[in-house]
C-alpha cells in the first residue's frame, strides 16, 4: 500500500497547501473508486434489465461456429451497416438454468432482507477531503499526461494556457465566417453515393447531410 501511495503521489504546482488527508486521498490514484454513500436503485434496476436482456439475447441468438472447411460468406460491404438503437427485449428464455440463475441473482440483489451497507473505503478525514476538493474554485485537478498521478494547478493559469493553445495559428486558424455551407455539396454527394450502395440508411444520410448544421461553440 505504501509503495502504491508513493507511485501515485500527487504533483502540486498550485498555491494551495494540501493537508495530509487530501494527499492520502489523491495518492490513491485516478483508478480508485470511493464507495458511494447511497445506491441509486433506479440505475441499479436499469442496469439489471440490460444485464438480463444481454444474457437472454445471447442464448436466443447463440452463434453457430462453422466447421472446418465450411466456406464463409465474406461481406463485400465497405462500411459497416448502421443500425439504430433497438428497444427490443429478449423474451423469457426456455433455458431453465439461465432463468434460475437470473432469479437467484435478482433476489440476492433486490431483496430488502439482503440489503447491506457497504464498508466505506475512505476514512473520515479522506471522506471530508473528497468533499473539500470537489468544491475547489481557484484550483483544478487534472491527470498527468504521461503518468497516473493527479496534478493540482491554478485554474486561472490553466485556462490562460488553454486559450493560448487555441489562439495559436500553428494549431488553429480562425475563420471570419462559418464555412460549413461551403462543404455541404461534398457531404451530400458522399451520402447519396453510399445510400445508393445500401451502406447507410436514409435516416443516417439525412442526419449527416444537414443543411441547418451549425458549428459548436467553446
Amino acid at each position: 500500500v505504501e509503495e502504491e501511495s508513493e507511485q501515485f503521489h500527487p504533483i502540486n504546482i498550485s498555491n494551495k497547501i494540501l493537508i495530509d488527508d487530501e494527499k492520502s486521498l489523491l495518492s490513491k490514484g485516478p483508478s480508485f473508486c470511493p464507495t458511494p454513500k447511497d445506491v441509486n436503485r433506479l440505475k441499479l434496476a436499469e442496469d439489471w434489465e440490460n444485464f438480463e436482456n444481454r444474457l437472454r439475447s445471447a442464448v436466443l441468438f447463440k452463434q453457430i461456429i462453422p466447421e472446418k472447411g465450411t466456406p464463409i460468406n465474406e461481406s463485400t460491404q465497405l462500411l459497416p451497416k448502421f443500425k439504430s438503437k433497438s428497444t427490443w427485449r429478449a423474451p423469457v428464455s426456455k433455458s431453465l438454468p439461465l432463468e434460475n440463475f437470473l432469479q437467484l441473482v435478482k433476489t440476492d440483489i433486490f431483496d430488502p432482507a439482503n440489503a447491506k451497507k457497504a464498508l466505506d473505503n475512505l476514512n473520515k478525514g479522506e471522506r471530508r477531503a473528497l468533499g473539500d476538493l470537489q468544491q475547489l474554485d481557484s484550483q483544478s485537478i487534472k491527470i498527468q499526461d504521461k503518468g497516473s498521478k493527479f496534478v493540482i494547478l491554478e485554474t486561472e493559469g490553466y485556462d490562460s494556457k488553454m486559450d493560448k493553445q487555441l489562439n495559436n495559428p500553428l494549431h488553429y486558424h480562425k475563420l471570419d465566417s462559418d464555412s460549413s455551407s461551403n462543404h455541404f455539396d461534398v457531404v451530400a454527394s458522399w451520402c447519396n453515393k453510399w445510400l445508393a450502395k445500401g451502406e447507410i440508411t436514409q435516416d443516417l444520410a439525412g442526419s449527416i447531410a444537414n443543411e441547418k448544421v451549425k458549428p459548436g461553440k467553446a
